[in-house]
């Protein structure tokens, strides 16, 4: 049977190091369906690495109430959790013009700004991402299509500096089968302002395509590659 979710994360971060007993690990939110099983699957190793939990979560301003609801959902699940809540609003929009940035490119900058103080402030050991092997293979693609070489054909790290990603050798599939089983609710973008459109027309148009058509296993394929 396919190695269960909880499993692949485990094995991923003892071969990366990824999650050491006693850390202090600042944990990413945005409310959607990756971030929602990274923080239950984190939960579930909790006590078992004696983790001591924080949840960050940065309102990007982009999607009017429906990005206060994300906030809110965020704040709900800290509350239910008895865990700190770290969060701040940014008018993604307004930076992103000001300073001549992609919507896509700004929202980034404000992440990890945020995500950097916050650590810090809080002496966290490591700070997790929720992006999956889906993320990884639109991100090897996106940078074939802007013309990198070989040498700029990387992925996403799964570990830099603090920043970890135990869910980068896990589909997006899978995620949601995890998400059923525990019968756990998230947050959908509606407006499927993903700020990246060619992002979002990878996702959208060209892998469903490709899996038709020429490579049904193009995701795990390309997080190979």
């Amino acid at each position: 049977s396919e190695m269960s979710l909880l499993k692949k994360v485990q094995e991923t971060s003892k071969k990366y190091q990824l999650i050491q007993a006693g850390n202090r690990i600042l944990v990413a939110i945005s409310g959607g369906p990756d971030s929602v099983a990274l923080w239950a699957v984190l939960l579930e190793l909790k006590d078992k690495f004696k983790l001591d939990l924080h949840l960050a979560h940065i309102n990007h301003k982009l999607r009017g109430k429906d990005s206060d609801k994300d906030q809110e959902f965020v704040r709900n699940l800290a509350s239910r959790y008895g865990v700190e809540f770290h969060t701040v609003s940014v008018d993604t929009k307004k930076l992103a013009k000001g300073k001549k940035l992609s919507l896509d490119e700004a929202a980034r900058n404000i992440r990890y700004e945020f995500l950097g103080k916050t650590a810090d402030k809080i002496k966290a050991h490591k700070i997790a991402l929720g992006h999956t092997q889906n993320d990884q293979a639109e991100t090897v693609l996106m940078r074939l299509f802007r013309g990198a070489g070989s040498l700029g054909l990387s992925g996403i790290p799964i570990k830099r500096g603090e920043f970890i990603r135990p869910l980068l050798m896990v589909t997006r599939e899978e995620v949601l089968e995890y998400l059923k089983q525990k019968k756990l609710n998230y947050r959908i973008d509606r407006s499927n302002l993903r700020a990246d459109f060619l992002r979002n027309k990878i996702r959208l148009t060209l892998f469903p395509l490709l899996k038709k058509e020429f490579i049904p296993e193009i995701v795990s394929t390309l997080s190979r590659t």
